[in-house]
């Protein structure tokens, strides 16, 4: 598929991306964070410093446990080594190395205060963290500076839950491994125990039983000792830290601390803000177009001719543009009531590329052996070409609904007329008839007040209705509850007499993978062309179609691709641009081989004959009677 039939598949559903467009963003403001990132902060208050402070003191408070706490090395565990990464990995403040070594704060009273506990600090992306520890109150401030009130409190909270988790999971496995060690201890004592008890009936000798009884006092002494360990600690419990939270950091607390303002972070992340809102947006687009290319991909439309010829090996001889019309329009027949329209052009265009076709079609007319004996390659194309039997009933048919078979056999037909030739359009598709709208004529009479037995001239004759379009009549189907088999038999014998009493029979039919009918009427007709509407028609149903026509041993023509969307620019001589009959031309200077090729896939060329004399003639009144064809009716140059 071409980059422009890309762009058309978004336009046809425009409405999908805003969509997801609004989803992302609906997620992205949904699931920011209330903290904005530091960068954010920095921008919106001018560079200005907060400090925030998270309070820590000993448990329980106003007893002697806090002289036995060691401050200043909790200070240094609070700036140094574990929790610093801890916290910069749950702020996300970029990756864990991303931590800067811990810097000493000055102190007034120097190295003497280093004994009673001196504050400690660290930075990490621009953020300052001070520990002041004071064994004289047993209690810790964690004092953040940032550039925003709401970050430097959560910073300090983090820091003080972090520290807490860390001192607490630190005293449990402590504990644990005190338990598992006294465990093991009091273990093996009891398997010393056991032991000797063991062997102790089967030992005779004095002096051992002796030293075997000294051992197991010893290990029961031992036994006693190990439980009471054990009891001991399982009642004290594992050592926690034996801090709690005084007072958590809050921005409405927090100090703006005058001075230089910090440098701005660059964050790996995106956080908060309108550039997390914009990247959700862009996200979700960008979704939507995803998902509407695999979709387009996944479904198997038919969208342009490369696409259709692929899949059906068949040529496609013209492509009908899309019209809009309104829904009181629908049943038009636009080449006849507006045929300086490029819809007309297009059905003329239909109309001459078939007939080009059909002369030149392989099973058409085969040639004479005896000529093509004598005249070799060259002479039997010739003949074939000259001695071609004129093209009197036609069948258009689809692989499913609604894929212009109607509006198709109606507009063909009033292009036929444009000829002078005089046409009759039989509607045999009982089960929908739709001709008797286009015409806007009655369904009665109608095809199923005929005897198929006994079917003339005069009889189907009697049934045809002006359609209100000069040169074409039409008969309308039977009725819908109409039996198939004699529907179907009505059909087949008006398709035999119907030539006597026009030029060219025009047969609407339904779907061939839904009903029979079409499969039938193919066998009968001398052409069939095949209906795709692009972005509609699947590949799959199209290939099934076209193989049973295959089956059948069917004329088929060709296809012809409805609903195609042209440019404003070259959108009316496009039409002209292929009509898929040039490759039939052969020159003096072709090869047998490639006249042979020529003759066999007719459509995989695509040079018009040069000769004027191989140029196809139209099937009309004036053709049938041998008379010259009009200069109207010609392919343009």
């Amino acid at each position: 598929m071409r980059p422009l039939e890309y762009l058309r598949i978004l336009r046809q559903r425009w409405w999908v991306l805003p969509v997801t467009a609004l989803v992302g963003f609906s997620l992205a403001f949904l699931t920011q964070p209330t903290t904005p990132s530091a960068n954010v902060g920095a921008a919106q208050l001018g560079g200005s410093l907060f400090r925030s402070t998270t309070t820590l003191i000993s448990d329980p408070i106003g007893s002697k446990k806090s002289r036995d706490i060691d401050w200043d090395r909790i200070a240094l565990l609070t700036t140094t080594g574990d929790v610093p990464s801890l916290v910069a990995r749950e702020l996300r403040f970029g990756r864990t190395g991303a931590v800067a070594p811990p810097a000493v704060a000055p102190t007034k009273h120097g190295a003497r205060s280093r004994k009673t506990g001196g504050p400690r600090a660290v930075s990490l992306n621009y953020v300052n963290v001070t520990a002041q520890p004071d064994a004289a109150t047993g209690s810790i401030a964690i004092t953040a500076e940032a550039n925003s009130p709401t970050v430097a409190a959560r910073v300090a909270n983090t820091f003080a839950t972090e520290l807490l988790i860390f001192l607490n999971t630190n005293g449990k496995a402590k504990y644990d491994a005190q338990v598992a060690q006294l465990s093991q201890q009091r273990d093996a004592e009891l398997r010393s125990l056991s032991t000797i008890d063991f062997f102790a009936p089967s030992i005779t000798n004095p002096f051992t039983r002796l030293s075997n009884e000294a051992n197991r006092t010893a290990i029961l002494a031992r036994l006693d000792s190990i439980n009471t360990d054990i009891n001991t600690v399982s009642e004290n419990g594992p050592n926690t830290a034996g801090l709690r939270t005084l007072e958590p950091a809050s921005s409405w607390t927090a100090i703006r601390v005058s001075g230089p303002a910090a440098a701005v972070p660059i964050l790996s992340t995106v956080q908060s803000g309108p550039s997390r809102l914009l990247a959700g947006g862009a996200i979700g687009l960008l979704i939507g177009i995803a998902g509407l290319l695999l979709l387009e991909v996944v479904s198997a439309r038919l969208r342009d001719v490369s696409a259709v010829e692929g899949a059906t090996h068949l040529p496609v001889i013209a492509e009908i543009p899309e019209v809009k019309l309104g829904r009181a329009d629908w049943f038009q027949v636009l080449a006849a009531e507006e045929p300086a329209g490029l819809a007309a052009e297009a059905y003329r265009s239909l109309r001459t590329s078939m007939l080009a076709m059909w002369h030149r079609h392989p099973t058409n007319n085969p040639a004479n052996p005896a000529a093509a004996a004598s005249a070799g390659a060259a002479g039997a194309i010739a003949t074939s070409t000259t001695s071609a039997k004129p093209l009197r009933t036609l069948l258009v048919t689809s692989s499913s609904p609604a894929e212009g078979k109607s509006v198709t056999a109606v507009n063909l037909a009033a292009a036929f007329a444009e000829t002078g030739a005089k046409v009759i359009v039989l509607d045999a598709d009982f089960r929908r008839p739709q001709l008797d709208r286009y015409f806007a004529r009655p369904t009665t009479p109608n095809l199923g007040d005929l005897d198929p037995e006994s079917l003339t001239p005069a009889d189907l004759e009697s049934v045809l209705q002006e359609s209100g379009i000069r040169g074409v009549r039409f008969a309308a189907s039977a009725p819908p509850k109409s039996a198939p088999a004699i529907a179907m038999a009505i059909s087949k014998a008006a398709i035999a007499v119907a030539p006597s009493l026009c030029d060219i029979v025009i047969l609407d039919s339904p779907p061939l993978l839904l009903a029979n009918d079409a499969a039938d009427l193919a066998t009968v007709a001398d052409g069939v062309i095949v209906m795709v509407r692009s972005g509609w028609t699947r590949r799959g149903s199209v290939v099934r179609a076209t193989d049973l026509l295959r089956r059948l041993e069917a004329t088929v023509i060709g296809t012809v691709l409805v609903g195609v969307q042209h440019g404003r620019r070259g959108g009316y001589y496009g039409y002209y641009g292929y009509y898929g009959y040039g490759g039939y031309a052969t020159t003096d200077k072709a090869s047998d081989l490639d006249r042979l090729k020529t003759r066999l896939i007719p459509w995989r060329r695509g040079n018009r004959p040069a000769d004027p004399a191989d140029s196809p003639v139209e099937l009309s009144a004036a053709a049938a009677a041998g008379e010259p064809p009009r200069p109207t009716d010609t392919a343009p140059d």
